[in-house]
Formats: C-alpha cells, sequence, structure tokens
C-alpha cells in the first residue's frame, strides 16, 4: 500500500514540476531526495514554537495553521487544501530559523511529499530554476496573506462568508462553522447567525 502510495505521488510530482517548465534529469534529481509522508488526522505537521526544516507539497487531505491563545482557544490563519494552497510551510520559520509562531495540523488524513531545508538549497544551487519557482510560490503565499487582511478589515460579517465560500466552497463541504469563524476572525454565535442569513 506504502509502496503503491509513493509510486502515485512520484508521478503527481513529476507532472507538477513539468508544469515549471523542468527538465527530466531536473525532475529525477528533485524525486530522488523528497521524501513521501502520510499523515493522520490529528498529527502535528510543524509545532507552535519550535523551529521547522522541512516544507510539504500537498496532494491530499486538509491541514490548517493556528496559533494559541492565553486560554487554549486556537485562532485559525490559514487552510491547506488542494488546488489552492498546497505548499505546507510556516515560511518564517523556514527561512529564518527562528521558532514557529503557530501549529500546522492535520483535519483529515493527508499525503504529501516533503523535503529538508538543507537538500532544498542543495538543489537551488544546482537548479537554478527553482529560485524563481520558490519566489514565485512565496509571493502567492503573500498575496493570499494580504487578501484575507483585507477581508477581515473591509467586510461585515455575512460578506466575509459569502467571499470564502465564493473563493473556496470545498471548505465549507468538510471543515466545522467552528473551524471557518475562527478563520474568519468571529465568534461562532456570530458566524450561525451571518450564516443563517445568506
Amino acid at each position: 500500500m506504502k509502496e503503491k502510495g509513493t509510486i502515485n505521488h512520484a508521478m503527481q510530482t513529476k507532472e507538477l514540476l513539468q508544469r515549471f517548465g523542468l527538465e527530466e534529469n531536473e525532475i529525477a534529481k528533485i524525486i530522488s531526495v523528497y521524501k513521501f509522508e502520510k499523515i493522520q488526522k490529528g498529527d502535528i505537521f510543524i509545532h507552535e514554537r519550535k523551529s521547522t526544516k522541512k516544507v510539504g507539497i500537498l496532494f491530499g487531505g486538509i491541514l490548517y495553521a493556528y496559533s494559541t491563545n492565553k486560554n487554549g482557544e486556537k485562532n485559525i490563519s490559514r487552510f491547506f487544501y488542494l488546488p489552492d494552497n498546497v505548499i505546507v510551510v510556516n515560511l518564517e520559520s523556514f527561512i529564518h530559523d527562528i521558532k514557529s509562531e503557530e501549529t500546522i495540523e492535520c483535519f483529515e488524513d493527508a499525503y504529501m511529499v516533503t523535503i529538508e531545508k538543507t537538500e532544498l538549497y542543495k538543489l537551488y544551487e544546482e537548479i537554478p530554476q527553482l529560485n524563481s519557482i520558490g519566489r514565485l510560490l512565496a509571493e502567492d503565499s503573500y498575496i493570499k496573506a494580504l487578501r484575507k487582511i483585507k477581508l477581515l478589515q473591509t467586510k461585515n460579517a455575512k460578506d466575509r462568508i459569502l467571499v470564502l465560500r465564493e473563493q473556496s466552497p470545498e471548505l465549507f463541504k468538510k471543515l466545522p462553522s467552528s473551524y471557518i469563524a475562527s478563520y474568519l476572525g468571529m465568534h461562532r454565535n456570530t458566524y450561525n447567525k451571518a450564516f443563517s442569513s445568506i
């Protein structure tokens, strides 16, 4: 079973890398250093207050990022899911070797390939085009973060729900309302009241 999954994800990884115009030998080199992982529901991919040394490319499942307040409540900042947000990493911790300010936890069984930072940086030297790909992915992540800030600052509760539902309808099918409310920066009761009026 694991062997079959590894083969399938190797093929999916190859297809993904081909979209960026990488050569066959470059793709083979990348595939030779990554690791296939199945992460079960409830497992932690990145721990809050610990540094992270790896990045994941998601091929199935959902993960979510959150920080914990002094009351132990989770404040959800991001979801990782196909096809919109497949690069699973706390970029600040990964790049600067500092403790992560968030936990990334598996909401449902997830499948991904991961690569260690040292291996990735070696590949950057050997495959210069990877630097451009990394920059594009980082820019995409930054733009999504800005969009969320704008959403939270300029929209009322009902409009926040409508915008997110238009952008990511699959989240509403799979996630409990409390998770979506937290992501949208509102109390669950406020969310339920606004959602019922849609």
